[in-house]
Protein backbone atom coordinates (compact mmCIF):
# COMPACT_ATOMS: atom_id res chain seq x y z
CA UNK A 1 0.00 0.00 0.00
CA UNK A 2 1.18 3.19 -1.22
CA UNK A 3 0.19 6.46 1.01
CA UNK A 4 -0.68 9.22 -1.31
CA UNK A 5 0.94 12.66 0.01
CA UNK A 6 -1.13 14.82 -2.27
CA UNK A 7 -3.89 13.84 -1.54
CA UNK A 8 -7.21 15.72 -2.51
CA UNK A 9 -9.28 17.16 -0.60
CA UNK A 10 -12.92 15.99 -0.27
CA UNK A 11 -14.57 19.20 -1.69
CA UNK A 12 -12.36 19.17 -4.54
CA UNK A 13 -12.90 15.21 -5.49
CA UNK A 14 -15.00 13.99 -8.27
CA UNK A 15 -16.56 10.70 -6.24
CA UNK A 16 -19.95 11.87 -5.71
CA UNK A 17 -21.11 8.70 -4.88
CA UNK A 18 -18.88 9.15 -1.41
CA UNK A 19 -21.03 8.95 1.80
CA UNK A 20 -18.78 11.58 3.63
CA UNK A 21 -19.37 13.77 0.09
CA UNK A 22 -23.12 13.23 0.31
CA UNK A 23 -24.15 13.59 3.38
CA UNK A 24 -21.04 15.76 5.96
CA UNK A 25 -21.33 19.52 5.73
CA UNK A 26 -18.49 21.86 4.98
CA UNK A 27 -16.77 22.13 8.47
CA UNK A 28 -17.25 18.41 8.39
CA UNK A 29 -15.44 17.73 5.12
CA UNK A 30 -12.57 20.13 6.31
CA UNK A 31 -12.28 17.85 9.17
CA UNK A 32 -12.22 14.64 7.09
CA UNK A 33 -9.68 15.73 4.91
CA UNK A 34 -7.05 16.75 7.53
CA UNK A 35 -7.23 13.73 8.89
CA UNK A 36 -7.66 10.98 6.83
CA UNK A 37 -5.21 9.12 4.70
CA UNK A 38 -5.20 8.32 1.18
CA UNK A 39 -3.55 5.24 -0.19
CA UNK A 40 -3.17 3.51 -3.73
CA UNK A 41 -3.11 -0.29 -4.27
CA UNK A 42 -2.51 -2.31 -7.09
CA UNK A 43 -4.62 -5.33 -8.37
CA UNK A 44 -4.64 -8.11 -5.78
CA UNK A 45 -3.12 -6.38 -2.97
CA UNK A 46 -5.20 -6.64 0.86
CA UNK A 47 -6.44 -3.31 2.05
CA UNK A 48 -7.26 -5.30 5.11
CA UNK A 49 -6.62 -8.77 6.16
CA UNK A 50 -8.33 -11.61 8.58
CA UNK A 51 -7.34 -10.81 11.77
CA UNK A 52 -5.65 -7.33 11.44
CA UNK A 53 -6.50 -4.73 14.19
CA UNK A 54 -9.73 -2.51 13.38
CA UNK A 55 -8.71 0.91 13.77
CA UNK A 56 -11.29 2.56 11.11
CA UNK A 57 -13.33 2.25 8.14
CA UNK A 58 -12.29 2.70 4.34
CA UNK A 59 -13.91 4.69 1.73
CA UNK A 60 -13.93 3.14 -2.03
CA UNK A 61 -11.90 7.12 -3.66
CA UNK A 62 -11.25 5.19 -7.14
CA UNK A 63 -11.40 1.29 -8.46
CA UNK A 64 -13.08 -1.95 -7.06
CA UNK A 65 -12.57 -4.62 -4.11
CA UNK A 66 -13.90 -7.64 -3.03
CA UNK A 67 -14.36 -8.51 0.55
CA UNK A 68 -13.63 -12.73 0.83
CA UNK A 69 -13.46 -15.39 3.12
CA UNK A 70 -11.16 -18.34 3.58
CA UNK A 71 -12.71 -21.66 3.94
CA UNK A 72 -11.75 -24.78 6.49
CA UNK A 73 -10.32 -26.20 3.09
CA UNK A 74 -8.05 -23.29 1.90
CA UNK A 75 -10.49 -22.00 -0.42
CA UNK A 76 -11.47 -18.69 -0.80
CA UNK A 77 -15.30 -17.16 -0.99
CA UNK A 78 -16.02 -13.86 -2.02
CA UNK A 79 -18.79 -12.46 0.62
CA UNK A 80 -19.63 -9.11 -1.44
CA UNK A 81 -18.17 -6.86 -4.25
CA UNK A 82 -18.22 -3.24 -3.59
CA UNK A 83 -16.82 0.07 -6.53
CA UNK A 84 -16.13 3.34 -5.84
CA UNK A 85 -18.19 5.38 -3.54
CA UNK A 86 -18.26 1.91 -1.29
CA UNK A 87 -17.27 1.46 1.89
CA UNK A 88 -14.89 -1.41 3.52
CA UNK A 89 -14.81 -2.50 6.73
CA UNK A 90 -17.63 -0.73 8.67
CA UNK A 91 -19.20 -4.90 9.50
CA UNK A 92 -16.14 -5.35 11.83
CA UNK A 93 -16.74 -1.37 13.77
CA UNK A 94 -16.46 -2.42 17.09
CA UNK A 95 -15.09 -5.34 17.35
CA UNK A 96 -10.90 -5.67 17.74
CA UNK A 97 -10.40 -7.46 14.65
CA UNK A 98 -11.72 -7.82 10.92
CA UNK A 99 -12.92 -11.50 10.41
CA UNK A 100 -12.40 -10.77 6.71
CA UNK A 101 -10.01 -9.86 3.92
CA UNK A 102 -10.82 -7.01 1.51
CA UNK A 103 -8.99 -7.15 -1.55
CA UNK A 104 -8.48 -4.95 -4.20
CA UNK A 105 -9.96 -5.84 -8.04
CA UNK A 106 -8.44 -3.19 -10.09
CA UNK A 107 -5.74 -0.70 -8.72
CA UNK A 108 -7.59 1.38 -6.48
CA UNK A 109 -7.75 4.17 -3.93
CA UNK A 110 -8.93 4.62 -0.56
CA UNK A 111 -9.05 6.83 1.71
CA UNK A 112 -9.30 5.94 5.71
CA UNK A 113 -10.64 7.70 8.68
CA UNK A 114 -9.88 6.40 11.98
CA UNK A 115 -12.32 5.08 14.55
CA UNK A 116 -12.38 8.40 16.83
CA UNK A 117 -13.38 11.01 13.54
CA UNK A 118 -15.99 8.06 12.43
CA UNK A 119 -17.70 7.80 15.72
CA UNK A 120 -17.98 10.92 16.38
CA UNK A 121 -19.27 11.84 12.76
CA UNK A 122 -21.99 9.27 13.21
CA UNK A 123 -22.87 11.02 16.42
CA UNK A 124 -23.39 14.66 15.11
CA UNK A 125 -24.50 13.59 11.61
CA UNK A 126 -28.13 12.36 11.43
CA UNK A 127 -28.14 12.42 7.77
CA UNK A 128 -25.01 10.48 7.51
CA UNK A 129 -25.50 8.01 10.33
CA UNK A 130 -29.18 7.29 8.85
CA UNK A 131 -27.70 6.40 5.24
CA UNK A 132 -25.06 4.30 6.58
CA UNK A 133 -27.60 2.50 8.45
CA UNK A 134 -29.23 1.87 5.82
CA UNK A 135 -26.67 0.71 3.75
CA UNK A 136 -25.41 -1.72 6.04
CA UNK A 137 -28.99 -3.19 6.24
CA UNK A 138 -29.24 -4.15 2.50
CA UNK A 139 -25.49 -4.91 2.34
CA UNK A 140 -25.88 -7.51 5.20
CA UNK A 141 -29.73 -8.86 4.14
CA UNK A 142 -28.48 -8.86 0.31
CA UNK A 143 -24.72 -11.41 1.38
CA UNK A 144 -27.15 -13.05 4.43
CA UNK A 145 -29.43 -14.13 0.89
CA UNK A 146 -27.08 -14.81 -1.13
CA UNK A 147 -24.84 -16.94 1.17
CA UNK A 148 -28.28 -18.44 2.41
CA UNK A 149 -29.35 -20.46 -0.52
CA UNK A 150 -26.45 -20.82 -2.64
CA UNK A 151 -26.06 -24.30 -0.59
CA UNK A 152 -29.79 -24.94 -2.07
CA UNK A 153 -28.86 -23.96 -5.42
CA UNK A 154 -27.09 -25.88 -8.08
CA UNK A 155 -24.19 -24.90 -10.45
CA UNK A 156 -26.04 -23.62 -12.88
CA UNK A 157 -28.14 -21.61 -10.57
CA UNK A 158 -25.09 -20.48 -8.85
CA UNK A 159 -23.35 -18.99 -11.86
CA UNK A 160 -26.54 -17.34 -13.16
CA UNK A 161 -26.94 -15.53 -9.67
CA UNK A 162 -23.32 -14.37 -9.87
CA UNK A 163 -23.79 -12.53 -12.93
CA UNK A 164 -27.09 -11.20 -11.81
CA UNK A 165 -25.21 -9.81 -8.64
CA UNK A 166 -22.13 -8.62 -10.73
CA UNK A 167 -24.73 -6.65 -13.26
CA UNK A 168 -26.58 -5.32 -9.98
CA UNK A 169 -23.14 -3.69 -8.52
CA UNK A 170 -20.76 -2.92 -11.65
CA UNK A 171 -23.69 -2.40 -14.37
CA UNK A 172 -23.48 -3.15 -18.03
CA UNK A 173 -22.27 -0.72 -20.91
CA UNK A 174 -25.45 0.18 -22.42
CA UNK A 175 -23.62 -0.02 -26.01
CA UNK A 176 -21.83 -3.56 -25.86
CA UNK A 177 -24.07 -4.43 -22.59
CA UNK A 178 -20.72 -5.89 -21.33
CA UNK A 179 -20.34 -6.07 -17.28
CA UNK A 180 -18.71 -2.81 -16.82
CA UNK A 181 -15.94 -5.20 -14.64
CA UNK A 182 -14.10 -8.56 -16.24
CA UNK A 183 -13.74 -11.15 -14.04
CA UNK A 184 -11.09 -14.33 -13.90
CA UNK A 185 -12.91 -18.05 -13.97
CA UNK A 186 -11.34 -18.57 -10.68
CA UNK A 187 -13.08 -14.97 -9.16
CA UNK A 188 -16.55 -16.15 -10.44
CA UNK A 189 -15.71 -19.50 -9.24
CA UNK A 190 -15.38 -18.07 -5.47
CA UNK A 191 -18.52 -16.02 -6.11
CA UNK A 192 -20.55 -18.47 -6.94
CA UNK A 193 -19.22 -21.16 -4.70
CA UNK A 194 -18.53 -23.75 -7.20
CA UNK A 195 -15.65 -24.73 -9.32
CA UNK A 196 -13.68 -23.57 -11.94
CA UNK A 197 -14.49 -26.59 -14.36
CA UNK A 198 -17.90 -26.02 -13.44
CA UNK A 199 -18.14 -21.92 -14.34
CA UNK A 200 -16.53 -22.55 -18.41
CA UNK A 201 -18.75 -25.74 -18.59
CA UNK A 202 -22.02 -23.36 -17.33
CA UNK A 203 -20.56 -20.56 -19.25
CA UNK A 204 -20.54 -22.25 -22.53
CA UNK A 205 -24.28 -23.74 -21.96
CA UNK A 206 -25.53 -20.08 -21.07
CA UNK A 207 -23.51 -18.70 -24.23
CA UNK A 208 -25.75 -21.76 -26.65
CA UNK A 209 -29.01 -20.08 -24.77
CA UNK A 210 -27.98 -17.02 -25.77
CA UNK A 211 -28.08 -15.69 -22.92
CA UNK A 212 -24.98 -14.51 -22.43
CA UNK A 213 -21.97 -14.09 -24.52
CA UNK A 214 -17.92 -14.22 -23.16
CA UNK A 215 -15.00 -12.37 -24.57
CA UNK A 216 -12.07 -13.56 -22.67
CA UNK A 217 -12.64 -12.16 -19.16
CA UNK A 218 -15.64 -10.28 -20.23
CA UNK A 219 -19.34 -11.21 -20.30
CA UNK A 220 -21.94 -9.27 -22.34
CA UNK A 221 -25.37 -9.89 -21.11
CA UNK A 222 -27.96 -11.18 -23.82
CA UNK A 223 -30.70 -11.94 -21.78
CA UNK A 224 -30.71 -10.74 -17.80
CA UNK A 225 -34.23 -11.63 -17.52
CA UNK A 226 -33.55 -15.22 -18.98
CA UNK A 227 -30.84 -15.50 -16.13
CA UNK A 228 -33.59 -14.05 -13.38
CA UNK A 229 -35.61 -16.69 -14.15
CA UNK A 230 -33.61 -19.27 -13.86
CA UNK A 231 -32.92 -18.30 -10.07
CA UNK A 232 -36.39 -16.30 -9.92
CA UNK A 233 -37.69 -19.04 -6.78
CA UNK A 234 -34.89 -17.95 -4.27
CA UNK A 235 -36.41 -14.31 -4.72
CA UNK A 236 -32.75 -13.16 -3.55
CA UNK A 237 -33.36 -9.16 -5.07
Amino acid sequence: MIINKNKIECEKCDNNECALKRYCTSQELTLVSLNKTTSTLKKNNHIFREGDFVHGIYFIQNGAAKVISDTLNKRQQIVRLSKTGGILGYRALGKVKYYFNAVALTDLTVCFIDNELYHNLCKSNNQLTYHLMLQYAYELGRTGLRMKYQSQMNSREKIAEAIIYLNEVFGTNPETKKLNMSFSRQDLADLAGTAPEQISRQIAEFEKERLIRKHKREIELNNLEGLQNIVQEYKIN
